[in-house]
């Protein structure tokens, strides 16, 4: 009979515990301010980058006119 009651009580405190687990992990963090940041000014170099590649492709002077 004792150990029937240990038994339950372990089949019960496993299932308090796993009870007790939260539904779902918590959601991922938002990015952060600074990484946004930098992602839209690494856009914008890369931007303006291109812009002056093409200018200098189309500039006279450049070309041996």
């Amino acid at each position: 009979m004792n150990t029937h009651l240990v038994r339950l009580c372990v089949v019960l405190i496993a299932v308090f515990s796993v009870g007790c687990q939260p539904a779902k992990p918590p959601p991922t963090p938002l990015p952060t301010k600074e990484k946004t940041i930098d992602k839209v000014k690494d856009d914008v170099e890369k931007s303006m980058k291109q812009v002056q590649e093409k200018i200098d492709a189309e500039d006279p002077q450049k070309k041996g006119y």
